[in-house]
Protein backbone atom coordinates (compact mmCIF):
# COMPACT_ATOMS: atom_id res chain seq x y z
CA UNK A 1 0.00 0.00 0.00
CA UNK A 2 1.38 3.40 -0.99
CA UNK A 3 2.13 5.88 1.80
CA UNK A 4 2.86 8.83 -0.50
CA UNK A 5 0.67 11.89 -0.04
CA UNK A 6 -0.87 13.97 -2.78
CA UNK A 7 0.52 17.51 -2.36
CA UNK A 8 -1.95 18.92 -4.89
CA UNK A 9 -4.48 19.44 -2.13
CA UNK A 10 -2.14 22.01 -0.55
CA UNK A 11 -2.13 24.21 -3.66
CA UNK A 12 -4.49 27.19 -3.53
CA UNK A 13 -5.92 28.05 -6.96
CA UNK A 14 -4.88 31.44 -8.32
CA UNK A 15 -8.46 32.62 -8.79
CA UNK A 16 -9.12 32.03 -5.07
CA UNK A 17 -6.29 34.38 -4.11
CA UNK A 18 -7.56 36.95 -6.62
CA UNK A 19 -11.07 36.79 -5.18
CA UNK A 20 -9.64 37.23 -1.66
CA UNK A 21 -7.72 40.39 -2.63
CA UNK A 22 -10.71 41.87 -4.46
CA UNK A 23 -12.93 41.16 -1.45
CA UNK A 24 -10.46 42.85 0.92
CA UNK A 25 -10.16 45.85 -1.41
CA UNK A 26 -13.92 46.33 -1.14
CA UNK A 27 -14.39 45.49 2.53
CA UNK A 28 -11.59 47.62 4.03
CA UNK A 29 -13.02 50.99 2.82
CA UNK A 30 -16.53 49.90 3.81
CA UNK A 31 -15.41 48.94 7.32
CA UNK A 32 -13.58 52.28 7.65
CA UNK A 33 -16.73 54.08 6.54
CA UNK A 34 -18.91 52.27 9.10
CA UNK A 35 -16.42 52.90 11.92
CA UNK A 36 -16.23 56.60 11.05
CA UNK A 37 -20.02 56.89 11.23
CA UNK A 38 -19.87 55.88 14.91
CA UNK A 39 -17.60 58.84 15.80
CA UNK A 40 -18.86 62.34 16.46
CA UNK A 41 -16.66 65.38 15.95
CA UNK A 42 -17.17 68.00 18.73
CA UNK A 43 -18.85 71.17 17.39
CA UNK A 44 -16.62 74.11 16.46
CA UNK A 45 -17.58 77.78 16.83
CA UNK A 46 -15.94 80.39 14.62
CA UNK A 47 -14.69 83.45 16.52
CA UNK A 48 -14.90 86.99 15.16
CA UNK A 49 -11.75 88.74 16.30
CA UNK A 50 -9.90 91.95 15.35
CA UNK A 51 -8.15 91.49 12.01
CA UNK A 52 -10.33 88.56 10.95
CA UNK A 53 -11.00 88.12 7.24
CA UNK A 54 -11.40 85.26 4.75
CA UNK A 55 -7.71 84.37 5.02
CA UNK A 56 -7.34 84.99 8.77
CA UNK A 57 -9.80 83.04 10.90
CA UNK A 58 -10.09 81.39 14.32
CA UNK A 59 -12.35 78.85 16.03
CA UNK A 60 -12.92 77.32 19.46
CA UNK A 61 -14.14 73.89 20.56
CA UNK A 62 -14.06 73.05 24.27
CA UNK A 63 -10.63 73.92 25.65
CA UNK A 64 -9.08 74.07 22.18
CA UNK A 65 -8.67 77.18 20.05
CA UNK A 66 -7.54 77.02 16.44
CA UNK A 67 -6.20 79.78 14.21
CA UNK A 68 -5.46 79.81 10.48
CA UNK A 69 -3.73 82.66 8.64
CA UNK A 70 -2.79 82.60 4.95
CA UNK A 71 -0.28 85.01 3.43
CA UNK A 72 -0.88 84.60 -0.34
CA UNK A 73 2.08 84.18 -2.71
CA UNK A 74 3.48 87.17 -4.57
CA UNK A 75 4.25 86.41 -8.24
CA UNK A 76 7.44 87.42 -10.04
CA UNK A 77 7.33 90.98 -11.32
CA UNK A 78 5.46 92.43 -8.37
CA UNK A 79 7.00 94.26 -5.43
CA UNK A 80 8.81 91.89 -3.04
CA UNK A 81 8.12 89.01 -5.45
CA UNK A 82 8.41 86.24 -6.18
CA UNK A 83 7.45 84.91 -2.74
CA UNK A 84 5.69 81.66 -1.89
CA UNK A 85 2.46 81.60 0.05
CA UNK A 86 2.71 80.81 3.75
CA UNK A 87 0.07 79.24 5.97
CA UNK A 88 0.25 79.61 9.76
CA UNK A 89 -1.87 77.22 11.81
CA UNK A 90 -2.08 77.64 15.61
CA UNK A 91 -3.36 75.17 18.20
CA UNK A 92 -3.93 76.67 21.65
CA UNK A 93 -4.96 74.74 24.77
CA UNK A 94 -7.10 76.99 27.02
CA UNK A 95 -7.54 76.87 30.79
CA UNK A 96 -11.30 76.49 30.48
CA UNK A 97 -13.99 75.98 27.86
CA UNK A 98 -16.15 78.62 29.61
CA UNK A 99 -16.12 81.86 27.57
CA UNK A 100 -16.43 83.89 30.81
CA UNK A 101 -13.13 82.51 32.12
CA UNK A 102 -9.73 83.69 31.01
CA UNK A 103 -8.91 82.54 27.50
CA UNK A 104 -5.21 82.74 28.17
CA UNK A 105 -3.76 79.50 26.75
CA UNK A 106 -1.98 76.96 28.89
CA UNK A 107 0.12 76.10 25.86
CA UNK A 108 0.19 77.06 22.21
CA UNK A 109 1.89 75.76 19.09
CA UNK A 110 2.11 77.50 15.70
CA UNK A 111 3.31 75.75 12.57
CA UNK A 112 4.16 77.63 9.37
CA UNK A 113 4.29 75.84 6.03
CA UNK A 114 4.44 76.78 2.35
CA UNK A 115 0.95 76.93 0.88
CA UNK A 116 0.49 77.51 -2.84
CA UNK A 117 -2.93 79.18 -2.81
CA UNK A 118 -4.35 82.67 -3.27
CA UNK A 119 -7.25 82.13 -0.88
CA UNK A 120 -8.63 79.75 1.70
CA UNK A 121 -11.45 77.73 0.19
CA UNK A 122 -12.46 75.81 3.31
CA UNK A 123 -11.20 74.65 6.71
CA UNK A 124 -12.59 71.24 7.69
CA UNK A 125 -12.51 69.92 11.27
CA UNK A 126 -12.45 66.20 12.08
CA UNK A 127 -11.79 64.24 15.25
CA UNK A 128 -10.84 60.96 13.60
CA UNK A 129 -9.44 59.38 16.80
CA UNK A 130 -12.05 60.68 19.26
CA UNK A 131 -9.60 62.50 21.57
CA UNK A 132 -11.48 65.83 21.50
CA UNK A 133 -8.74 67.72 19.64
CA UNK A 134 -9.43 68.31 15.97
CA UNK A 135 -7.44 67.53 12.89
CA UNK A 136 -7.61 70.53 10.54
CA UNK A 137 -7.88 70.04 6.79
CA UNK A 138 -7.06 73.33 5.07
CA UNK A 139 -8.15 73.59 1.45
CA UNK A 140 -6.98 76.47 -0.72
CA UNK A 141 -7.05 77.29 -4.41
CA UNK A 142 -5.85 79.79 -6.96
CA UNK A 143 -7.85 82.68 -8.37
CA UNK A 144 -7.58 80.99 -11.78
CA UNK A 145 -10.04 78.04 -11.75
CA UNK A 146 -7.75 75.84 -13.88
CA UNK A 147 -5.00 75.91 -11.26
CA UNK A 148 -4.61 72.93 -8.95
CA UNK A 149 -5.98 72.80 -5.42
CA UNK A 150 -3.76 72.70 -2.36
CA UNK A 151 -4.99 70.56 0.55
CA UNK A 152 -2.89 70.14 3.71
CA UNK A 153 -3.81 68.46 7.00
CA UNK A 154 -2.65 69.49 10.47
CA UNK A 155 -2.74 67.08 13.39
CA UNK A 156 -1.57 67.54 17.00
CA UNK A 157 0.83 64.97 18.40
CA UNK A 158 1.03 64.50 22.18
CA UNK A 159 4.50 63.96 23.63
CA UNK A 160 4.34 61.60 26.67
CA UNK A 161 6.52 63.66 29.05
CA UNK A 162 3.77 66.18 29.89
CA UNK A 163 0.59 67.79 28.68
CA UNK A 164 2.39 70.98 27.67
CA UNK A 165 4.79 69.05 25.48
CA UNK A 166 3.11 68.55 22.15
CA UNK A 167 3.58 69.56 18.55
CA UNK A 168 1.70 69.66 15.26
CA UNK A 169 2.51 67.58 12.21
CA UNK A 170 1.36 68.12 8.63
CA UNK A 171 0.36 65.76 5.87
CA UNK A 172 -0.18 66.62 2.21
CA UNK A 173 -3.51 65.65 0.65
CA UNK A 174 -3.00 67.47 -2.65
CA UNK A 175 -1.64 64.56 -4.69
CA UNK A 176 -4.02 61.98 -6.16
CA UNK A 177 -2.64 58.45 -6.74
CA UNK A 178 -2.10 57.72 -10.42
CA UNK A 179 -4.63 54.89 -10.64
CA UNK A 180 -7.37 57.22 -9.32
CA UNK A 181 -6.37 60.31 -11.32
CA UNK A 182 -7.57 59.11 -14.76
CA UNK A 183 -9.75 61.81 -16.28
CA UNK A 184 -8.85 64.38 -13.63
CA UNK A 185 -9.27 67.97 -14.85
CA UNK A 186 -9.92 69.89 -11.66
CA UNK A 187 -13.30 70.82 -10.27
CA UNK A 188 -12.60 69.13 -6.93
CA UNK A 189 -14.88 69.15 -3.93
CA UNK A 190 -13.36 68.36 -0.53
CA UNK A 191 -15.85 67.80 2.29
CA UNK A 192 -16.58 65.98 5.52
CA UNK A 193 -19.19 63.24 5.55
CA UNK A 194 -19.75 61.89 9.08
CA UNK A 195 -16.13 61.45 10.17
CA UNK A 196 -14.83 60.72 6.68
CA UNK A 197 -12.88 63.14 4.53
CA UNK A 198 -14.18 62.87 0.96
CA UNK A 199 -12.70 64.29 -2.23
CA UNK A 200 -14.72 64.22 -5.45
CA UNK A 201 -14.10 65.38 -9.01
CA UNK A 202 -15.90 64.98 -12.36
CA UNK A 203 -14.21 62.48 -14.68
CA UNK A 204 -13.43 64.01 -18.07
CA UNK A 205 -12.03 61.19 -20.17
CA UNK A 206 -12.79 59.73 -23.56
CA UNK A 207 -15.61 57.21 -23.27
CA UNK A 208 -16.64 58.31 -19.77
CA UNK A 209 -20.44 58.86 -19.59
CA UNK A 210 -21.67 62.35 -18.74
CA UNK A 211 -21.92 62.78 -14.97
CA UNK A 212 -19.25 60.20 -14.14
CA UNK A 213 -17.54 61.16 -10.88
CA UNK A 214 -14.57 59.87 -8.93
CA UNK A 215 -15.00 59.87 -5.17
CA UNK A 216 -12.14 59.13 -2.77
CA UNK A 217 -11.78 58.64 0.98
CA UNK A 218 -8.67 59.78 2.86
CA UNK A 219 -7.04 56.94 4.77
CA UNK A 220 -5.73 58.65 7.92
CA UNK A 221 -3.79 55.58 9.05
CA UNK A 222 -1.90 54.98 5.80
CA UNK A 223 -1.86 58.57 4.58
CA UNK A 224 -3.29 58.42 1.06
CA UNK A 225 -6.51 58.66 -0.93
CA UNK A 226 -8.35 55.39 -1.61
CA UNK A 227 -11.34 54.83 -3.83
CA UNK A 228 -14.72 55.38 -2.22
CA UNK A 229 -16.66 52.10 -2.60
CA UNK A 230 -19.78 54.19 -3.28
CA UNK A 231 -18.16 55.84 -6.32
CA UNK A 232 -19.76 55.31 -9.74
CA UNK A 233 -16.35 55.36 -11.43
Amino acid sequence: MSTSQDDSRLVVPGYTILILFVTLAILIPLVSYRMAQSLVTPPVTELIEPGSDLNHRSWQSGIWKYGVKLTPPIPEGEADGPRPGVLNVTYSKLRSSNPEDSNRPVSSYTLATDFDADRLREVIFLDSNGDGCHTLIVWGDQSTPAEKHTVIGFEPVQIPEGEKNWEVKTFDLSRIPGHLAAGYAGGDTVERQSELLIRRFPVKAEGAPEGTEMSMIWDFRRGYWRKDPRSNQ
